[in-house]
């Protein structure tokens, strides 16, 4: 519009000089020719040196409406009656992606402040980047590109549930593990964690006689926690046809976290495994207590969806069956080799129809709450 009105005068004042040959319009037309270059060229030297910036907080919840704030400074005497700034929301767990513009007007040597809410109705790693910012100058004539800077993450955390699982005795009492933990007690006797003063409530199976005997007063032992690999919770993630929607990503991240809070819980360890980077790789973490769920969820809601050769194969390319622990599969299709997997120890939770391996579980997206409250594994 500003350019039209520009152009307009320009014909218009350069009609009148040339038809009448008045000095008026004269100048009114070299005032037309030069206001561009007065307007135009010290806006864009004053530019490059605004800086703009995301502010937003590093998690929320979701469905919780987040203020993504736009602050634009601008340390030269130049104003600018009108700055854009784009910007994108994509949700790497999900790949739902989100639109927004905010539109700012900063005065010379001050600071503008703009607010885009950004709401995710699914669990994620959303990432926030200035996707493009223009200023115009102060006849708003020409846009001005401004440098955008650093993209932002913003962590939607999963909503757990409650979970009664039941486990099979030799899941959760293995009893064969070469190392134990350095940080905790467990239940096997035959390694011991610590020995110290008798306290009232010990079990009698807990008392060292030898040291009780040689310091004339109880002493009690406690057992060791092995740190065997006893549960696998595998999550196959997958595009294309017949491959993950958003809802299913979302109620498939939720299960994960929630079987695994709840292994962790019955001092079961888990090791996870999940396919990423267009199926080139797999994410392969230990966990060991419930602590160690925080660290692992900014890497598994940034996994993205995949494509290409299934995690159970790739699984089985590079490890072979998973011996001696129960497996738990997560997946919205059933892979063909996936009974290989846990060599006859398999439950396959589906987010999905069809057939599973081993013992099948299915759930929905909207109602796998309900559905998976109570899990048993034997």
């Amino acid at each position: 519009m500003a350019i039209a009105f520009w152009l307009l005068c320009l014909i218009g004042f350069g009609s009148v000089w040339i038809f009448t040959g008045a000095g008026w319009g004269a100048a009114l037309l070299a005032v037309t020719v030069l206001a561009p270059v007065v307007s135009v060229l010290p806006a864009a030297l004053a530019a490059r040196r605004l800086a703009v910036s995301l502010e937003l907080p590093d998690t929320a919840a979701k469905g919780e409406e987040t203020p993504v704030r736009v602050s634009l400074r601008n340390p030269t005497v130049i104003p600018f009656p009108l700055v854009r700034a784009e910007l994108t929301a994509v949700n790497r767990l999900t790949g739902e992606r989100m639109e927004g513009t905010v539109r700012l007007s900063v005065p010379l040597k001050g600071e503008a402040e703009g607010v885009f809410t950004l709401k995710s109705a699914r669990c994620g790693a959303v990432e926030v980047r200035l996707r493009n910012a223009r200023a115009r100058d102060w006849l708003r004539l020409v846009p001005l590109r401004i440098s955008c800077g650093e993209a932002r993450e913003l962590l939607v955390a999963p909503d757990t549930f409650d979970m009664r699982l039941t486990l099979p005795l030799s899941v959760s009492s293995d009893m064969e593990a070469e190392q134990y933990s350095q940080e905790r007690p467990g239940s096997d006797y035959a390694e011991v964690f610590q020995v110290r003063d008798y306290v009232e409530g010990d079990s009698p199976k807990q008392i060292h006689w030898k040291l009780t005997t040689k310091f004339d007063r109880l002493i009690s032992r406690d057992p060791g926690l092995p740190l065997e690999r006893r549960a696998l919770v595998f999550w196959e993630r997958c595009r294309g046809e017949g491959g993950e929607t958003p809802d299913q990503s979302d109620a498939m991240a939720e299960v994960l976290v929630t079987v695994c809070r709840a292994l962790l819980q019955q001092g079961v360890g888990c090791r996870v495994v999940w396919n990423d980077d267009d199926g080139v790789g797999l994410f392969d973490l230990e966990l060991r207590e419930e602590s160690d769920l925080y660290p692992m969820l900014p890497k598994l809601l940034s996994a993205a969806v995949t494509g290409g050769d299934d995690g159970v194969e790739r699984f089985l390319q590079v490890n072979g069956p998973a011996r001696g622990c129960r497996v738990l599969f997560i997946g919205s299709r059933v892979p063909a080799r996936l009974p290989e997997l846990g060599a006859g120890a398999v439950t396959s939770l589906l987010c999905c129809e069809g057939e599973g391996a081993g013992r099948t579980v299915r759930f929905t997206p909207e109602g796998y709450a309900k559905e998976l409250y109570e899990l048993d594994l034997r």
